[in-house]
């Protein structure tokens, strides 16, 4: 993830060409696939505030990649330009040991799961540049980009055929939807 001074930086579409055709952009403009992930993630609701109200998420993540798993607790900050194209948060992530047990951490404070889903995960990068093609399980195929606010433009010029803006979050979605659905070993 591309972060300035623990501030992520990201635009999301939806995917309106092939996942084969965005593959050949990407690699004309010199992205590798390095990855491919299945990313579960479990929002929590906070027992004191209305998450949704303060645009903020907590997030339990469970990672398996090609050649490992990793648990991931991130909590995300309120868009600090909502009018944006590019969205730009606070985000703060620490890797964990054991994802049963910080659940149970998060459920004895107050916590409250509110959805679960999955996605694919194949993720393209070029030097400070990260392109995520994502299919979001029940929902269709999304491209976040995250990097500095001038490479995602140029992506986005140069994409322009194959994707559509969108400033719901996939939580956002999953929730609008009721379509998300978690992948089941």
């Amino acid at each position: 993830m591309w972060h300035s001074m623990g501030y992520e930086v990201e635009a999301k579409f939806r995917l309106l060409c092939s996942t084969e055709e965005l593959r050949k952009l990407l690699e004309q403009a010199g992205f590798k696939q390095i990855d491919e992930c299945v990313e579960t993630d479990t929002y929590y609701s906070h027992p004191c505030k209305d998450f949704k109200q303060t645009d903020e998420a907590l997030r339990l993540r469970k990672r398996e990649c090609r050649d490992k798993y990793t648990y991931v607790l991130t909590y995300k900050g309120p868009r600090l330009d909502k009018s944006s194209s590019t969205k730009v948060r606070l985000e703060r992530e620490v890797e964990i040991a054991d994802i049963r047990i910080a659940n149970d951490i998060l459920l004895q404070l107050g916590f409250r799961p509110i959805s679960s889903f999955s996605k694919k995960r194949l993720i393209y990068a070029k030097s400070d540049t990260t392109v995520y093609l994502d299919q979001l399980y029940g929902v269709g195929w999304f491209v976040e980009i995250e990097g500095e606010e001038k490479r995602i433009y140029e992506l986005k010029e140069l994409m322009r055929n194959c994707l559509s803006p969108i400033t719901e979050t996939y939580l956002e979605i999953c929730i609008r939807t009721g379509k998300c659905v978690e992948k089941r070993a």
